[in-house]
């Protein structure tokens, strides 16, 4: 019998490359809470494959699916849970040899952005409703201190919603009661919302100059007595509802801080004359807006007195006990060099 031998050749063919792939992540934008997006798994594909060619990809819901190859995603697919899971199947189209690979699909929520109370700031001086602001002091406010997220700040609402134009920190605004829009991206995430702001700036009120408070000082050691409240009136040129208090220093004044009380008389702590600083404000404005002005502490020295010697003249003429004094030559001695 004749025997024909025929060599068989084993030929094992690559699987292909499985790659690291990050997770798909959307942002909870369409219905935010709802934690459903839909995704676009072809975009995921050139990451898969790599470098990597004749091989195609394919999407799977789940991992039974994959193994039967029914029921493929084709095109957009909206998630089912929050994360979910896909399994993408890798073929060789020359060898059919398949590998596979797990990703989640993830939605990300929006940042928590709370609606701020207006940022409300006094005028500059110059009464026209416009002033240099610091935007930044609202950012606690928007995101609740959370530092996972960043605050930027947008004149109109399409710059906030595409990150265009941001303000500097340090902004003047355009018109007194102006809207901003503040855009509160999550650092992590990079999902973001949106709210407004409005700015405000408030008029310190009016307030004059008073005349200086004078005491007679009847010992001379230069401490007097003054009743600070004498001056409110002159200060506030009569306006109700306002409020005055005294500071000893300036820098207390503009910061509201040591009050001087008024309810008792108040002492001058420097001899003879003393600079005190009236702060202004109305109760009825949000902001800390005062307004200066010094009110001046006299002490005016008192005329003191000395008991003169006897003024004596010789009897003229008639022995009658009656003679002519000349008083003014006992002014010096009465003023005692005053």
């Amino acid at each position: 019998m004749l025997h024909v031998r025929q060599p068989l050749q084993l030929i094992v063919n690559p699987k292909p490359l499985v790659l690291d792939v990050i997770n798909y992540e959307l942002c909870d934008d369409n219905t935010p809470g709802d934690e459903e997006e839909t995704f676009d798994l072809s975009t995921k594909t050139a990451e898969i494959l790599g470098a990597q060619v004749n091989v195609t990809v394919s999407y799977y819901a789940n991992a039974a699916d994959a193994n039967t190859g029914t029921n493929p995603i084709l095109g957009s697919y909206s998630n089912t849970s929050n994360p979910q899971t896909i399994t993408a199947v890798l073929t060789n189209t020359i060898t059919g040899c398949t590998s596979r690979l797990n990703f989640d699909l993830v939605v990300n929520p929006l940042p928590t952005v709370i609606a701020p109370t207006a940022l409300e700031v006094c005028d500059d001086g110059t009464p026209d409703g416009i002033t240099e602001m610091d935007l930044s002091l609202k950012n606690s406010e928007i995101t609740g201190s959370n530092p996972a997220y960043s605050v930027s700040y947008y004149e109109n609402l399409g710059d906030a919603e595409t990150g265009a134009s941001p303000l500097p920190t340090l902004y003047t605004n355009t018109t007194n009661g102006q809207v901003i829009y503040a855009r509160v991206e999550n650092t992590t995430t990079g999902c973001y919302d949106t709210t407004s702001l409005e700015l405000i700036v408030q008029q310190a009120p009016i307030a004059f100059t008073p005349q200086p408070l004078i005491y007679c000082d009847p010992d001379n050691d230069g401490t007097g007595v003054f009743t600070l409240t004498d001056a409110d009136a002159e200060i506030t040129g009569g306006a109700t509802g306002l409020e005055v208090t005294y500071h000893e220093t300036e820098t207390n004044a503009n910061t509201g801080a040591n009050a001087i009380d008024t309810t008792v008389d108040y002492f001058n702590i420097v001899q003879n004359a003393q600079t005190l600083y009236a702060r202004i404000e109305s109760p009825t404005i949000a902001t800390d807006c005062a307004t200066i002005v010094v009110l001046e502490l006299i002490v005016e020295p008192t005329p003191q007195l000395v008991a003169p010697t006897p003024l004596e003249a010789c009897d003229d003429i008639s022995a009658d006990g009656f003679a002519s004094f000349d008083l003014t030559t006992k002014a010096d001695e009465i003023l005692n060099g005053q």
